[in-house]
């Protein structure tokens, strides 16, 4: 809870944590959500569970936002200990810079991956986030969606703005579909071709590590195969 700040029961009721939160006596909190803000017929009514009292004051959309982060850092935890990579969330209140992603990852050498939570983004902010994160050094983008059709779907704008060169400090883009407030994870990380929840695109160019702008300077402008 300290390192994710947000979950829902959902999640910790997976995990079998659930009785373990109510024990602790930890702030809850009821919103109705839009999981895919972009499909009205996504609304789900969801009980946060928060690691500090003062969260509930923030906008439903925040929480969905952690809860979902929180996810992705579960589901790839694996990857993240196997290379050795420190996961940090990023607050971006105040830095009049919307377009840099919502989490990092720092690795020991010292370059960092974007991780970004997308709950429904149109096409014209898809690609301002792509290229803020190549423009800003990031070396690769962890992109994890609520919605899962977009698994497939960011593949063909990925590769279009890498041909235009519009990437050039990338060397993949990883794709991942979260689900957060179904109890049965009916889309679990499975290898069916048919029920798409990863992907990995590999860009055109080979790229060596930290070839992009050091990470953290603005932007100058606004991953290979599934698996």
């Amino acid at each position: 809870m300290a390192i994710d700040r947000v979950l829902t029961t959902v999640q910790l009721e997976r995990r079998g944590l659930l009785k373990t939160a109510e024990q602790m006596g930890l702030t809850l909190v009821e919103r109705t959500c839009r999981t895919r803000v972009n499909q009205p017929g996504s609304l789900t009514d969801l009980t946060f569970v928060l690691d500090r009292p003062e969260l509930a004051g923030e906008s439903s959309a925040a929480l969905m936002h952690w809860a979902g982060l929180a996810e992705h850092r579960f589901r790839t935890k694996k990857i993240m200990s196997e290379k050795g990579a420190d996961w940090r969330l990023l607050d971006l209140k105040g830095r009049g810079q919307h377009h840099l992603p919502d989490a990092a990852l720092r690795f020991k050498d010292g370059h960092e991956w974007a991780v970004e939570l997308d709950t429904g983004y149109p096409p014209a902010t898809i690609k301002a986030k792509l290229r803020a994160a190549s423009a800003t050094g990031y070396t690769d983008v962890m992109w994890t969606t609520t919605t899962r059709s977009r698994v497939v779907s960011l593949r063909k704008t990925v590769t279009t703005l890498d041909s235009e060169g519009l990437l050039p400090g990338l060397n993949s883009v990883m794709v991942f579909y979260v689900d957060f407030w179904c109890l049965d994870q009916k889309y679990g990380l499975r290898p069916y071709s048919t029920v798409p929840v990863a992907s990995r695109i590999e860009l055109r160019r080979a790229r060596g590590r930290g070839s992009g702008a050091r990470v953290g300077t603005p932007p100058s402008s606004a991953p290979g195969g599934s698996r």
